[in-house]
């Protein structure tokens, strides 16, 4: 990733963060568009999700991929046992998208280490250079 930092606005649609003030914002180098670009967060303590049913993740991106039939996020979440859970997203550009990771039985939901969020341009192979934002992560009862 070329850089990740927080902004207030934005040039693609909707141009502002989903509720608040800021939002992040990802920009990775130029790779072919069908290659995940990935950010993550590695909590310094791992956390307790036991009573949350589900991860909601607010997404938004940048669009233009030549080639690309579509837009793909994957968001992966780690117990500290090295256990995952993970969901692909179908996702459209311009707009924020509610992605939720359904957390129901997973055993690692008690000690979350790393969660990671990756995009890619579907059906792309050409260069290009993804552009996403993420706001309002939270975890629903």
């Amino acid at each position: 990733m070329r850089s990740v930092s927080s902004v207030g606005a934005f040039a693609n649609g909707p141009g502002r963060p989903y509720a608040g003030t800021g939002a992040l914002e990802a920009v990775a180098e130029a790779v072919p568009g069908e290659e995940p670009r990935w950010v993550h967060l590695e909590p310094e303590t791992p956390l307790d999700l036991g009573d949350a049913r589900s991860l909601l993740v607010r997404f938004d991106s940048y669009g233009g991929a030549p080639g690309a039939s579509g837009y793909e996020v994957v968001v992966r979440l780690t117990g500290v046992q090295g256990e995952p859970v993970e969901e692909s997203f179908a996702v459209s550009a311009d707009t924020w998208n509610t992605l939720e990771v359904d957390l129901a039985g997973w055993a690692g939901k008690d000690a979350v280490r790393r969660i990671d969020v990756g995009f890619r341009a579907v059906g792309s192979t050409v260069q290009w250079q993804p552009r996403f934002q993420l706001d309002q992560v939270e975890w629903a009862g």
